[in-house]
């Protein structure tokens, strides 16, 4: 019988590991359970944890709808916070009870630019589960205050008022 050479361990090494290799996966896969755990229920998992939070994320391609209503004497400034929130990926709509409402207050642009407190109410009627809201109904709050507003747009429109 003939022996390789001393400098050959390298393959034998390798070849004992696979051999290792061989014998386990066959011990493991000889038994259903390691089956059932390995193949069968991660995508069991997979199904549940996406049903699950499927909805979380929100929708990614398209605007969320939201109602703002606007008074016939809020000004520019109501028509600039449109703009802003269309940017922002929502869709405006003027359907008063929509579940996710906006009011704006009468006098809205003058109030703003005379510098006093401006009272936005921000409301959710009802679950608003179809667009992957997770909220109570819950009652109008106070979304911007004195100063809350962007004050760049404030002050460049009071300046092109006064016409400086």
């Amino acid at each position: 019988m003939a022996r390789r050479p001393l400098d050959y361990t390298e393959d034998g090494m390798m070849r004992d590991a696979l051999f290792i290799v061989q014998k386990d996966l066959h011990y493991l896969l000889r038994r259903r359970e390691t089956l059932l755990w390995t193949f069968v229920m991660p995508i069991i998992f997979f199904y549940f944890i996406g049903t699950v939070t499927g909805g979380f994320g929100g929708r990614s391609g398209e605007a969320e709808p939201i109602s703002v209503i606007v008074p016939a004497n809020a000004g520019f400034v109501a028509d600039e916070l449109i703009t802003r929130l269309e940017q922002r990926n929502f869709h405006v709509v003027n359907t008063p009870g929509f579940f996710r409402e906006i009011d704006i207050p009468e006098n809205f642009t003058a109030t703003v630019l005379a510098g006093k407190p401006v009272k936005i109410e921000f409301a959710r009627h009802g679950e608003g589960l179809e667009y992957g809201l997770r909220s109570d109904p819950c009652r109008p709050r106070r979304v911007y205050g004195a100063g809350g507003f962007d004050s760049d747009l404030v002050e460049r429109y009071s300046t092109l008022k006064r016409g400086v």
